[in-house]
């Protein structure tokens, strides 16, 4: 970075939004800027776009924001790589407020969706254990009503609903996917998580 007109080497982490930062071949972006000096600057920024070829990059004036990542070539992001030659950025963006970090968040704030097999697996579970614990509060109140002991009763009736639950079935289901896979595999199907094969 140039800071009160010496160049320094910090830390990522310590540069904070208005400083000159200098780039060369093989340094990566620390942050979102601005570049206010461009010479041959070009940068790999697969990691934002997916695109493999690099990107020349250019002191023209900065597209509007809702522009896509690849119309901005007056801008150097964050994580990106320089590839070649170099150039000077203003820093506007630092941390979550970075493209990246933009992506973070998303990914952050996406939820997890549940398989339609985890749906019915969930919904059968629900429904087991409400029935169990059905079926022990009345096998406790018939052996009170014959007059047994409270405490034997209590104990019969958790035994009972320690038995009724499968703790096999996770297994089964683990075991009824995983012989699915390769059927998937035949099919030119490559499965990444296990509950997908049930989808």
């Amino acid at each position: 970075v140039l800071r009160d007109g010496k160049v320094d080497r910090i830390a990522a982490a310590d540069i904070v939004p208005g400083d000159v930062v200098l780039l060369e071949a093989g340094d990566v972006v620390p942050a979102d800027l601005r570049l206010i000096e461009s010479a041959s600057l070009r940068l790999d920024e697969s990691l934002l776009t997916g695109e493999s070829v690099t990107v020349e990059k250019d002191c023209a004036p900065v597209a509007e924001a809702t522009a896509g990542v690849h119309d901005r070539t007056g801008m150097a992001f964050k994580g990106t790589t320089v590839t070649y030659g170099r150039g000077t950025g203003v820093a506007v963006a630092t941390g979550m407020a970075t493209e990246v970090g933009r992506i973070a968040g998303l990914l952050n704030a996406s939820e997890r969706l549940k398989t339609p097999l985890q749906k019915r697996l969930k919904a059968f579970g629900e429904r087991l254990g409400l029935g169990v614990i059905a079926i022990c509060a009345v096998i406790f109140l018939f052996g009170i009503i014959r007059g047994e002991p409270p405490l034997v009763m209590f104990l019969t009736a958790v035994s009972l609903a320690v038995a009724a639950i499968p703790e096999a079935l996770p297994a089964v289901v683990t075991i009824a996917l995983a012989i699915g896979a390769p059927r998937m595999v035949a099919r030119n199907a490559l499965i990444r998580s296990l509950p997908a094969v049930g989808t």
